[in-house]
């Protein structure tokens, strides 16, 4: 049977379903009266189906039906399935959430040992019996020493499914790592092996979609351990059993496991795909590491499935390393299992290892690694001492991710709070470790406990007195924050140098410029007074400005600002300190805005020179592209197409490995890479890469940003190149509108798109509204006028870069 006709055989059967039962017969002959082999298949699911929803109603299964009788329904059942003579029952090995599994012999036609899995009452027998039979057909394609193989299904007499696979005789992995007591290192190189397996199945279009350690079970040959999956295509059979959009069947049974359960699946979708084993292996990884699962249920019951399903979808899990720190007296014996202490695990989890399964456990599962080989890559990179792909997530992105997720005062304070504490505490405390001076270190530490306090008390305060009882603002909650802030540190200049900073960034972020602007002033002129020495927090309120100045078009200030931080930054860390190279990128993004090409290009090269003799880290890589980024688009806006081309396309492909679709480097370059393709005629090419970029950027900033209306001006020109002009005006106008709320009509970016917009509209005949928008475009000085319509592409994203990127 093809699978067409299997195809075929699931819609007649749902739809014999759905008649009659008197009536099921001729239904089926009207409809399917030119194929007799499904005909055929179909009635034959429609007997069996009547024979299990009659031996579902029987007393065996009704109220005289006692968990206690197990012995009786076991009996039974290896009477039933031992009546045509090819399995012989030996002995239960285990039951799990879709029925007991039972060593059993075959005797024909071949004789050998094998796993026998009995579903449990209330499966949809035929319907999970056509679907295994298609899935089958994938199955039969799998040959891989790490996936054990599925070799037959059936029914017994009262209507019970059951699956025939092969044998393994093996303990699942979190047991046998620990009765080895494995180190975290054999542990990892076991997880690798398992991902080959699983990666295998992908490749033949088979998902798992219930992979724990109890499906992952680790045999010795040899004398070494060799993990092999298990129930490969059952899970799907069995999830067909469920009504669509349920985690349960119809008599109330669970479907899977809900510690490995991916949100999706928490949530009953149907449209789930690889990233949902990505998931599981996460949870999988999690487990092996840290001996417990990262989000744990408290009850069995309905109602404590039901809230745990909310768990899943909502709840974030606590890093591996902090859920070693927190484990309570289990602490020595998780590490011991692992052959080390408590101290010394939670070190070596912390940092790389974290960021690895948080990536893997991702609810979003557009931010998970896009393939299992991605992930067993980045557990060998680990293995081997490479700079890892998975990376702390952003303080911007971790802003908009709990802002998305949580609504309300309460939410809004503490998501301000994470963003100022994140930008002062978390660099103070690098730079305290950078640095060797002890009297430095002891004041940048005092600094930083100060801020925290502030942020602390005064932050958090100002969330419940600004609410009473009602959603306020992010910009009402930093407005209250910045009036306690008056007065407060007269006498300790550095830390309201400190806080001026950390506030100017979060107005700067929320697109407040004039707030911003104030509050970096006010700390520019504290770091000048006599007496007081806070580098670092005079370097950020100078940068801080600049991006202000660069953001408004007052490019000749924003570079005078620039070279006076840079002068600092270089006294303070050295040119190859993270400040000086920061500030460099910055400096060269400015000369070009001034219409100094040749010099921006210099200080770009300088930068990439250093970056290429630092010592390699993913953070060092993530930084060279970025100024490897912005040199591409300077060749691109010089009409230099030939040197554009290819560093462009080199940090889009580097930047999607490392950093991921939704990492600014990489949304930037692609804007960048389309626009050039634009450039050059290869319309299909540019349309491939803008298209999904503006529902990725709309999706992560939200419709009304800035930036994506540079994209949407992108994709118009693109349109307007094509010839759909209806097309391009939409996008043009929701450009321009978007542009004048975010900077006023009078900024440069905007005049840009009213002239583009109206050159447009006098493309399409229309003088009248034409003239409308020519009306409103006034003369701009020649240095903050767009040159070419790729000006738009870099000027302002590079200014709106988040707080914790200046």
């Amino acid at each position: 049977m093809t699978s067409d006709q299997f195809a075929r055989v699931e819609a007649l059967f749902d739809g014999a379903c759905a008649q009659p039962a008197a009536l099921q017969g001729a239904w089926l002959r009207e409809q399917c009266p030119d194929d007799p082999e499904v005909r055929q298949k179909v009635e034959a699911m429609l007997a069996q189906d009547a024979r299990s929803r009659v031996s579902l109603d029987s007393p065996a299964f009704g109220a005289g039906f006692h968990v206690g009788d197990v012995s009786g329904v076991e009996q039974r059942l290896r009477a039933e399935i031992e009546a045509d003579g090819r399995y012989r029952i030996q002995s239960l090995l285990g039951e799990g959430g879709f029925g007991s599994v039972y060593r059993a012999e075959q005797m024909h036609p071949v004789r050998r040992d094998v796993a026998l899995k009995i579903v449990k009452v209330g499966m949809d027998t035929a319907r999970v019996l056509v679907r295994f039979e298609a899935e089958c057909q994938t199955l039969a394609l799998m040959n891989h020493p790490g996936i054990a193989k599925v070799l037959d299904a059936g029914a017994t007499a009262s209507g019970r499914s059951f699956f025939v696979m092969e044998l393994v005789e093996g303990r699942p992995i979190t047991v046998y790592c620990d009765d080895e007591q494995l180190d975290t290192v054999a542990r990892l190189q076991l997880f690798v092996r398992v991902c080959e397996a699983v990666r295998h199945a992908h490749q033949k279009g088979v998902l798992h979609r219930d992979l724990k350690p109890s499906n992952v079970l680790v045999a010795e040959r040899d004398g070494q351990p060799v993990p092999i999956v298990i129930d490969f295509g059952i899970a799907r059979a069995m999830d067909d059993a469920a009504p669509v959009g349920s985690l349960v069947t119809e008599q109330g049974q669970f479907l899977g496991t809900p510690e490995y359960m991916s949100p999706e699946q928490a949530v009953g979708e149907r449209d789930i795909d690889t990233r949902t084993d990505i998931y599981a292996l996460g949870v999988l990884l999690y487990e092996l590491l840290t001996g417990t699962t990262p989000l744990t249920r408290t009850s069995s019951d309905a109602a404590g499935l039901l809230e745990f399903q909310r768990v899943i979808r909502e709840r974030e899990p606590p890093k591996p390393s902090t859920r070693c720190k927190t484990l309570g007296p289990e602490r020595v014996s998780v590490a011991r299992r692992r052959r080390t202490d408590p101290a010394t695990l939670t070190r070596t989890l912390r940092g790389d290892l974290d960021w690895i399964v948080l990536k893997a456990l991702e609810k979003d599962r557009a931010m998970r690694y896009a393939s299992v080989d991605a992930l067993a890559a980045d557990v060998g990179r680990y293995l081997a001492d490479e700079p890892i792909a998975a990376r702390p997530p952003s303080k911007s992105y971790q802003f908009r991710k709990f802002a998305r997720r949580n609504k309300g005062p309460l939410a809004a304070g503490i998501a301000i709070f994470f963003l100022l504490v994140g930008g002062v505490i978390g660099t103070a405390i690098g730079m305290i470790r950078a640095r060797h001076e002890a009297g430095v270190a002891r004041k940048e530490s005092a600094i930083a406990q100060a801020v925290s306090e502030f942020l602390n008390h005064d932050l958090l305060t100002a969330v419940e007195s600004q609410s009473r009882g009602h959603d306020v603002t992010m910009r009402q909650i930093l407005d209250a924050a910045a009036q306690r802030l008056d007065g407060r540190f007269d006498d300790r200049p550095e830390i309201e140098l400190a806080l001026r900073s950390s506030l100017g960034r979060a107005y700067r972020y929320l697109g407040e410029f004039a707030l911003a602007r104030k509050h970096f002033e006010r700390g520019i002129e504290l770091s000048r007074r006599p007496g007081v020495s806070a580098p670092k927090y005079s370097i950020d309120a100078k940068l801080g400005l600049a991006n202000v100045d660069n953001a408004l078009g007052d490019y000749a200030a924003a570079e005078s600002l620039l070279r006076e931080a840079l002068d600092e930054a270089i006294r303070f860390e050295g040119e190859r300190g993270g400040y000086p190279l920061l500030i460099m990128n910055s400096l060269a993004q400015t000369l070009r805005r001034l219409d100094r090409p040749g010099d921006a290009e210099a200080v770009y090269q300088r930068v990439i020179e250093l970056r290429r003799s630092m010592p390699d880290s993913t953070d060092n890589q993530k930084e060279l592209l970025t100024v490897m980024s912005n040199l591409g688009t300077l060749y691109f806006m010089a009409d230099r197409y030939a040197d554009a081309a290819p560093i462009l396309s080199e940090v889009r492909e580097r930047a999607e490995k490392m950093l991921g679709l939704e990492h600014e480097v990489t949304m930037k370059t692609t804007y960048d890479l389309a626009g050039l393709l634009r450039r050059l005629g290869r319309l299909g090419e540019s349309e491939a890469l803008i298209v999904p970029l503006k529902e990725r950027m709309e999706r992560v900033l939200g419709e009304n940003h800035p930036l994506v209306c540079f994209v949407r001006n992108e994709l118009a020109a693109l349109r307007q190149d094509q010839g759909r002009l209806e097309e391009a005006l939409a996008l043009r106008s929701q450009a321009v509108a978007g542009l004048e709320r975010a900077f006023g009509r009078e900024h440069p970016e905007s005049q840009y798109s009213i002239r583009q917009l109206v050159r447009l509209l006098e493309q399409m005949n229309r003088p009248d509204d034409a003239a409308e928008q020519r009306a409103k475009l006034t003369t701009q000085p020649a240095t903050t006028t767009p040159t070419t319509p790729r000006a738009t592409a870099t000027r302002v994203p590079a200014a709106l870069t988040p707080p914790d990127r200046h």
